[in-house]
């Protein structure tokens, strides 16, 4: 009996003890890899960073000497905020020199070249964070960042921000905020939806269609709406019966049937009305004639 209450007692135990860890992982913080992703919403580009499928929060760059690389080289171009100043790393910086000398470097083969695949971004520039990246050992966030489509196409960029040893250890986000708030500013909503990729336009009329429009196929047409036709005209009117007196008639009738005449010639007992193609003769008030 003694053994049954005691294996009793242990059991409970146990279970208690799971419900207890079972409490503190559901009051856990969230890590701050997602307290950080639920601060800076990552943006999603294709494949080849040629365009947007996604967009997240738009990040307005609060410190100039920002260094980044057309998309197309594959590998963005490395920057490290510490001390209140972004600076490039040491291949952008050689980059550069060699670029300047024509000499063949990563991304470009001559001085040319070697320029046109980098662009330095200054303050109040907009970005796109892809990836965010953190590293305690080495107390530093790594943001991945893309921009909006220039004449050369996309440029991609990493920012590693350094922080006071052991602060990411404390996974406190308030800890790190202030530092990010540095670099980055969140758009307002407006400026978010400003920066949104806008919809691809048509092409204008004969001019030949892109890659896109010919892998989608022919746009479907669409018809124009036809005008209201009118209404068929009224049919014309039965023409009046032409008018028509005989001889003998009276003046009245004829009046009647013929209306007033335009012009009266009085000869006395004989009296001509005179209408429009047709005159008529009366004598002594009997109508004897009409030509």
């Amino acid at each position: 009996m003694r053994n049954s209450h005691t294996v009793s007692r242990t059991l409970f135990a146990v279970l208690a003890a799971a419900a207890a860890v079972v409490r503190i992982q559901a009051q856990a913080p969230a890590t701050l890899e997602k307290q950080l992703e639920s601060e800076y919403a990552l943006t999603t580009p294709t494949a080849d960073n040629t365009a947007i499928v996604t967009t997240g929060s738009v990040l307005v760059l609060q410190k100039k000497g920002l260094s980044a690389g057309l998309a197309s080289n594959k590998v963005p171009t490395q920057n490290t905020y510490k001390d209140g100043q972004i600076k490039a790393g040491a291949a952008e910086h050689l980059r550069r020199g060699l670029g300047a000398f024509g000499a063949y470097v990563p991304g470009g083969s001559t001085a040319s070249s070697a320029a046109g695949t980098g662009r330095d971004f200054v303050n109040g520039e907009k970005l796109f964070v892809t990836r965010i990246d953190v590293d305690r050992n080495k107390d530093a966030v790594v943001f991945y960042l893309i921009s909006d489509a220039y004449d050369a196409g996309r440029y991609t960029a990493s920012l590693k921000v350094e922080f006071p040893k052991g602060t990411l250890a404390k996974g406190d986000m308030a800890l790190v905020q202030p530092v990010l708030d540095q670099v980055f500013k969140i758009a307002p909503p407006d400026q978010q939806a400003a920066a949104a990729p806008a919809a691809p336009e048509s092409a204008p009329q004969g001019a030949p269609p892109t890659a896109q429009q010919a892998a989608s196929g022919p746009a479907p047409v669409s018809a124009a709406p036809l005008p209201d036709i009118p209404p068929p005209p009224p049919p014309p009117a039965d023409p009046a019966p032409p008018k028509s007196v005989s001889v003998g008639q009276t003046i009245d009738q004829v009046v009647a049937i013929m209306g007033q005449p335009k012009n009266i010639v009085d000869l006395g007992a004989k009296k001509i009305y005179v209408y429009d193609g047709v005159k008529v003769t009366f004598m002594n008030g009997k109508m004897t004639a009409a030509e």
